[in-house]
C-alpha cells in the first residue's frame, strides 16, 4: 500500500513498502531498491508504492470430441502457463476463464487470460493467456491442433481403414483389421506433461479394440494444494475407452474422453494469481480467496475481474 503524502516516514515504513527487495536499514539501499537517484531524502517516498509482482497460473480449456464416430481420438489438455507479472495498482484486470468448445478445438472461447481495459468498454486487451486443448479426430480422421494446448488423439480405422494421426502429442488412432463394425481404438489426447497413448487395432480374433490412454497433465502447489492440471483424454474403443490422464476434472483444463458421447466437450480452464500475504487483500469479483501459508490466492473458476490496492 502506498505511503502517506505528508508528515514524518521512518525507515521501517519503506522497508515494509520494499518487502522482499532489501534487509537493509541505510536509506541510500533504500533509494536504489526504488530506483531513485542519489542525493537521498525520505521527503522521496511520499506517495511511494512498490511495484507489485503478481504469480500467476492459468490453464486453458481442454479439447472436445469431433464428429459423430464412437471412436475418436481424445481431447488435448489444455495449456498451463506458470510465472510472474508486475501489476499496476488500482487499475482493474478483467479475467476470462477459458470453456470447452464443440469443435475442431482451434478456438479463442477455449483461451484463459488476464487482460487490461480496452477504450471500447467491455472489450480488454488480453497481457497473459493459455490456449486451449484440440479436439479427437473422428473415425481414420487426424487429431486437431490446440490453440495453444496440447493436441488431440486421432479417431480409430474402420472397415480395414488406416486409423488417423495423433496431433500435438495426441495418439494415433488404432487400425481396423476387417470389413464391418471393427474399429481400430482412437489415440488418447495430449497431456501438458506428455503425449497420448496410442489406440489398439483391432484383430480378427479381437475386433473390439481399446482407445488409447490420454497423456498426464502436471501437478502444481500453487494454491497451497498439489494438483494435477492439463491431462488429455483417453481415446474411444468399442473394447473399452482409454483413461484419462491424471490432470482432468472440473477446472482443470482436462481433454475429453473420446468415450464421452457425440461432440462431448472438455473441462474448463482455471486463472489462479497470488501476492505475498504481506500485501493488501485486492477487489475482485468471482474469485475464491486462499490463504495457504505466506501467500494470498485468488482462484477464479469463471470470468471476473481484480484490481490490486
Amino acid at each position: 500500500m502506498a505511503l502517506q503524502g505528508s508528515g514524518p516516514i521512518s525507515i521501517s515504513q519503506i522497508r515494509t513498502e520494499l518487502i522482499g527487495s532489501t534487509t537493509s536499514y541505510s536509506l541510500r539501499t533504500l533509494s536504489a531498491a526504488a530506483s531513485k537517484a542519489a542525493p537521498d531524502a525520505m521527503s522521496e517516498f511520499y506517495g511511494y508504492a512498490a511495484p507489485l509482482v503478481m504469480g500467476y497460473y492459468i490453464v486453458g480449456a481442454g479439447g472436445a470430441v469431433y464428429g459423430g464416430s464412437s471412436m475418436p481420438g481424445g481431447g488435448g489438455g489444455g495449456q498451463v502457463v506458470n510465472s510472474t507479472y508486475t501489476v499496476t495498482r488500482g487499475l482493474q484486470y478483467s479475467v476470462k476463464v477459458g470453456v470447452s468448445y464443440q469443435g475442431i478445438g482451434n478456438s479463442s472461447m477455449q483461451q484463459s487470460l488476464i487482460g487490461t481495459p480496452h477504450y471500447a468498454y467491455p472489450y480488454y486487451i488480453p497481457v497473459i493467456t493459455a490456449g486451449g486443448g484440440g479436439s479427437g479426430g473422428e473415425y481414420g480422421q487426424n487429431g486437431h491442433i490446440g490453440y495453444g494446448g496440447s493436441g488431440g488423439g486421432g479417431g480409430g480405422g474402420y472397415s480395414t481403414g488406416a486409423g488417423g494421426s495423433g496431433i500435438g502429442g495426441g495418439g494415433n488412432g488404432g487400425n481396423s483389421c476387417c470389413e464391418g463394425d471393427n474399429a481400430g481404438g482412437g489415440g488418447g489426447g495430449g497431456g501438458a506433461g506428455g503425449g497420448g497413448g496410442n489406440g489398439a487395432s483391432s484383430t480378427p480374433g479381437n475386433p473390439f479394440a481399446i482407445g488409447g490412454n490420454g497423456g498426464p497433465g502436471v501437478y502444481s502447489s500453487f494454491t497451497g494444494t498439489n494438483i494435477a492440471r492439463g491431462g488429455g483424454g483417453g481415446g474411444g474403443g468399442a473394447g473399452g475407452a482409454g483413461s484419462n490422464g491424471v490432470g482432468t476434472g472440473a477446472n482443470t483444463g482436462g481433454g475429453c474422453n473420446g468415450q464421452g458421447g457425440f461432440y462431448a466437450v472438455g473441462d474448463s480452464g482455471v486463472v489462479i494469481l497470488r501476492t505475498s500475504n504481506t500485501q493488501p487483500t485486492a477487489t475482485f469479483s468471482g474469485a475464491i480467496l486462499l490463504e495457504p501459508t505466506g501467500y494470498k490466492v485468488y482462484v477464479f473458476n469463471g470470468d471476473g475481474t481484480i484490481t490490486f490496492n
